[in-house]
């Protein structure tokens, strides 16, 4: 019996004839558990008897109610809601009507991982073993590179880059979400490498420039749905939008000789397809890079359009289901990572030898041959390995930062209880900073946590966890972040309404969104006195990040890191090291910290990519496993996933049909019901409401947003103690009523029922009853306790019990 059937149940039991029961039987029960067992009511000894009695207590049936009261009346308040179904809006039967584009629940990269399907119990008993069970499904990555690089696939990819770069052309990455971010980090590392060997390697550096008829830095370009602002903060809507993928392409001025690699993990992602089909049409060469077989892509009808374009040409890098049930920012965007940024690598290395002695190449760090594309997959074997040398400190780490969210208690309230605890603060170094902003950018959308707060909305909710990094203004932390001057979209609502059309328009929300460059440097990423702003007493966590070379160079007198370090020193933050190294043995260790995580030996390549996706791997694993700690999953399901697009929409609708039984249609209805009655808490900075949970509650037990919010919050916001409370309580209430009521002889059970029910009516609200008999309350209470023991949180859910005795 679940506690969604509990509520009728109860009713069923009272129905005119219940069928046998025995009321000395239920009078006995009642009278254990009673808290004034002598009363006459309780005391015969004969059936027969206990009509008279009743006539001779009035009040006995009223007493019986009392003690049923708190059993029967939680659970029958939570029947409040949907006879008829959850309610209806215009904006779910329109994705019902119209969203069949969205369906795509069939993709592999939306089905749960085999291999995690049991991760948030696994975490629960040993985080160490939950980050093992995440390195296993990473190490997936590797064999699906090297079946792409052994199938000849990628050879016209380099081709194709190499002889834009040789012509003058541009190679362009674009890319939604995950795949948008790696766009703008395989930019940064390209000018990265422009950057680092100018540096390191003046004079081979020059000889490479000088290979090219411009500066090189300026020739390869990401481009992510949302444009800068989006890297930071999430633009509903806007991967929906094949118009806004075409337009962005054409600020981009991608034309004849350029290249464009259209990257969507899902392969259905329409901004995204928007951008193949433009460049193509403005006579660039575009490839089309996905992570879904093809034969189940062929049933989405967008992604069927462009698999049948031969001009366009396909890179599948399928690896499969990904380790979080559709978070394809794992193992989808690491392979796509990896694939395209030796793809880079390999026709830059190919442009160079052309012009370039071997030494140099070699002081530039490319292998030997310098375009082997197979080589490079089969070193990118070792990534994963490196990663989980570092697991038992990582676990360690992670148990850090989930107590430091737990203990601070701010994640499940609408405003920080403690503003000064519970917080984590990240210090990038410069080579890896995108890498970490990606991750905890990512952490918002993905467990439902407040996104980083603009300067001008202090009322806002504060992120669990932020980012800076050393610059002397806040535009120069962003500039130093994306190597390149910010580059955000300036649209304003006429091009919104050539894009969309009107009716369009007035759906996308009637306004231009405002994302351009005054909007991302809303966002204090660095500068003076970014790092005072942050708290870092005790009950805080600082965590530096980089490649070694990063953490040293921050070390010099007066440095952000020496400053932060000394800072949380005195005032008591936990300090705390991830670096990554091509040393076999790190001097980052000597560093102070409390807890460290360094992976020593990966070697370096032109675009750093191996050390950067150690790195990616073991900042993905680090906060899932420490969100999985704190409850935002359920087995290897993102129930804290937030509906803010139609994919997402999709998805949370499946998750909440998984969890609840409903028909996928009910659950759309629900999701999106409760997404809006929660839009003003979200619009008000009051951290961002966890739809799918409260779906799932609403459905499971049947009660209204507002209730289900209130029985998440006695369980820290948390899915599975609230169901398994509701399941123990409304279990309970059943065996009680039943118990009561399974054998009373037939000549005796009519009046006495009769009575019962006139006294014993199921009232809909449970504090409207308790506010007409609040004297019953303790005594309700002490009734349920005797029976049974309740879980604490449950005890005191609902009564209106002394302020001490709520807070035990």
């Amino acid at each position: 019996m679940t506690a969604r059937t509990v509520p009728r149940t109860l009713r069923a039991l009272f129905e005119p004839d219940p069928g046998p029961a025995a009321f000395r039987a239920a009078l006995a029960s009642l009278r254990s558990a009673s808290t004034e067992p002598q009363h006459p009511v309780y005391s015969t000894g004969s059936p027969k008897d206990l009509s008279a009695l009743v006539e001779r207590h009035r009040g006995a049936a009223e007493r019986i109610r009392a003690d049923l009261e708190f059993w029967a009346l939680e659970l029958a308040n939570l029947a409040e809601g949907f006879e008829d179904g959850p309610p209806r809006s215009a904006e779910a039967e329109a994705f019902l009507r119209e969203g069949s584009r969205f369906r795509l629940g069939h993709l592999l990269t939306e089905q749960p991982h085999p291999k995690t399907s049991d991760l948030s119990r696994v975490v629960d008993r040993d985080v160490e073993e939950g980050l093992r069970l995440l390195n296993a499904v990473d190490r997936e990555i590797p064999p699906a590179f090297s079946r792409a690089a052994e199938s000849g696939v990628l050879d016209p990819a380099v081709d194709a880059a190499a002889e834009a770069l040789a012509a003058g052309g541009r190679i362009f990455f674009t890319g939604c979400g995950a795949t948008g971010r790696l766009s703008l980090l395989l930019e940064s590392a390209w000018r990265g490498f422009w950057r680092r060997a100018g540096r390191e390697n003046p004079e081979p550096a020059a000889r490479a420039r000088a290979a090219f008829s411009s500066d090189p830095a300026e020739r390869v370009l990401g481009a992510m749905a949302g444009g800068d602002y989006a890297l930071i903060r999430s633009v509903e809507h806007f991967e929906d939008e094949e118009s806004f993928g075409r337009q962005q392409v054409r600020e981009l001025g991608v034309g004849p000789g350029d290249v464009l690699f259209a990257v969507t993990e899902g392969g259905e992602t329409t901004h995204v397809l928007g951008t193949a089909w433009e460049a193509l049409e403005r006579g660039a060469r575009a490839f089309f890079v996905y992570n879904n077989p093809d034969e189940v892509l062929r049933g989405v009808e967008r992604s069927a359009r462009i698999l049948a374009e031969p001009r366009i040409r396909k890179i599948n890098l399928a690896t499969g289901p990904q380790a979080l049930t559709g978070s394809t920012r794992m193992q989808a965007a690491s392979i796509d990572t990896l694939v395209l940024g030796c793809v880079l690598e390999a026709a830059l290395g190919r442009v160079l030898s052309r012009r370039l002695r071997p030494d140099d190449l070699s002081a530039l760090g490319f292998p030997s041959p310098p375009d082997d594309i197979r080589s490079a997959a089969r070193a990118s074997a070792r990534i994963p390995e490196w990663a989980a040398a570092a697991i038992p400190a990582l676990a360690r780490l992670a148990r850090i930062e989930a107590r430091t969210y737990r203990e601070g208690g701010n994640l499940d309230t609408p405003r920080d209880v403690e503003p000064a605890r519970g917080f984590t603060l990240y210090l990038a170094g410069e080579e890896s900073a995108l890498v970490l902003l990606t991750d905890t950018t990512e952490r918002s959308p993905t467990f439902a946590l407040p996104p980083f707060r603009p300067v001008d909305r202090p009322e806002a909710k504060a992120p669990p966890a932020s980012l800076i990094l050393e610059a002397a203004t806040n535009e120069e932390a962003w500039c130093r972040l994306l190597g390149r001057e910010i580059r955000a979209l300036e649209w304003q609502a006429p091009t919104y309404r050539r894009l969309l059309g009107e009716e369009g328009f007035a759906r996308f929300g009637g306004a231009a969104p405002a994302i351009g460059r005054e909007a991302v440097l809303r966002f204090r990423i660095g500068g003076e006195g970014a790092l005072e702003e942050r708290p870092l007493g005790r009950g805080n966590l600082l965590v530096a990040v980089g490649m070694e070379e990063d953490l040293e160079a921050a070390r010099r007198p007066g440095s952000l890191l020496g400053r932060a370090f000394a800072r949380a020193e005195a005032e008591g933050a936990s300090r705390t090291w991830i670096v990554v190294s091509s040393r076999g043995r790190s001097r980052a260790g000597l560093l102070p910290h409390d807890e460290a995580v360094l992976v020593e030996g990966v070697p370096r390549s032109p675009l750093d990519l191996s050390r950067s996706l150690v790195l990616k791997l073991l900042l993905n694993s680090l906060s899932t496993i420490v969100m999985v700690s704190l409850g935002r999953v359920r087995g290897n399901w993102m129930t804290y996933v937030l509906p803010t697009n139609g994919k997402l929409v999709d998805r949370a609708g499946r998750i909440t049909a998984s969890l609840s039984d409903l028909p996928y249609e009910e659950a759309v209805r629900l999701v999106l019901s409760t997404a809006e009655e929660t839009r003003e808490d979200l619009r008000a900075g009051r951290g961002l409401p966890p739809v799918v949970n409260l779906a799932v509650v609403r459905a499971r037990l049947g009660v209204s947003t507002a209730k289900a919010t209130a029985l998440l919050s006695l369980h820290r916001g948390l899915l599975a103690p609230t169901l398994e409370a509701a399941e123990a309580f409304g279990g309970m209430a059943a065996r009680i009523v039943e118990r009561s009521l399974e054998a009373v002889p037939p000549g005796e059970r009519t009046r006495l029922l009769a009575e019962l029910r006139r006294a014993l009516p199921l009232p809909g609200d449970l504090e409207s009853a308790l506010e007409r008999r609040p004297e019953a309350a303790p005594r309700l209470l002490a009734s349920l306790q005797s029976l049974a023991p309740l879980p604490e949180p449950l005890r005191f859910a609902s009564l209106p019990v002394a302020p001490d005795r709520r807070k035990a």
